[in-house]
């Protein structure tokens, strides 16, 4: 289920041409020999977290590093997943249990932050009701995923991370399989804050990642952040801890809470300027 193969092998029943398993460098150069020179590509392992031991690349010929990367992945005999790099408007996270036989059970629906180099920064906690009936046709969808799921034997919980792009024909379409998550989430973690909003406000758990030499300094930078979210109807609550284990806690975690969702948007994007 977290196997990006078995999500590949899902898109390819539904004949989506999104990505592709390559097993050997003959199989990837293959497949990079589709695409143009104005085409970007991903190169994902099989288990890896979102973000993380990805090789970006555009047209069909590699790099001398980019060919050191893949010939050292694939000394491990584990596949590497070749993907499109999609124009993407929008992603959200489905949040599913999943029964050991009966209909999977929906749990929320959290659209995704990302930052300006498209890394994950955090969820959104928006009117659930309003996500709903603007996403009825794709959680419909995703119950017949989560049906997959129970069918191939996996049951308890799952976070399925979709994409709304828009094609080269310029299309608008649903990546279903981006990324299936069969664990608890971030997604889920993120449906779990709503119990601190009041009726009517809406919220962001912001991922941060703050190196800082001392408690002292992360606990001043907190501050400010804090400080920064003054905004009548505004407020920012640190979910991290300062130190764990003996170390600084280098990623760090927030739920910014407001009355409404463009106050929100506003303070989430001065809290992820960069910094000087």
């Amino acid at each position: 289920m977290n196997s990006r193969c078995w999500a590949a092998e899902q898109e390819a029943a539904d004949n989506d041409q999104v990505s592709r398993v390559v097993r050997s460098q003959a199989e990837l150069e293959s497949a990079l020999g589709q695409f143009t020179s104005e085409e970007a590509w991903l190169l994902k392992m099989e288990f890896s977290m979102s973000g993380r031991d990805r090789l970006t690349g555009t047209g069909s010929q590699l790099t001398e590093a980019q060919s050191g990367w893949v010939r050292k992945r694939l000394k491990s005999d584990q596949p590497l997943i070749l993907e499109k790099r999609l124009e993407g408007l929008q992603e959200l996270g489905a949040q599913f249990g999943i029964p050991s036989s009966g209909t999977p059970v929906f749990s929320g629906l959290v659209p995704m932050l990302t930052d300006t180099t498209g890394r994950y920064a955090g969820s959104w906690l928006l009117d659930p009701q309003q996500l709903i009936d603007g996403w009825q046709t794709t959680l419909n969808q995703l119950e017949n995923v989560c049906l997959k799921l129970q069918q191939s034997g996996y049951f308890g919980r799952v976070g399925i991370d979709v994409m709304q792009y828009r094609s080269a024909d310029g299309r608008l379409k649903m990546r279903l399989y981006q990324d299936v998550n069969a664990r608890f989430t971030m997604g889920y973690l993120t449906c779990w804050w709503r119990r601190y909003l009041q009726p009517g406000e809406v919220g962001c758990w912001l991922h941060l990642g703050k190196r800082c030499e001392s408690k002292q300094k992360l606990s001043e930078w907190w501050e400010a952040k804090i400080d920064q979210c003054g905004a009548e109807g505004c407020r920012l609550i640190r979910t991290a801890p300062l130190m764990h284990a003996g170390e600084i806690v280098q990623h760090q975690t927030g739920l910014l809470i407001a009355a409404n969702e463009q106050l929100a948007r506003e303070q989430v994007q001065r809290l992820l300027a960069p910094e000087n």
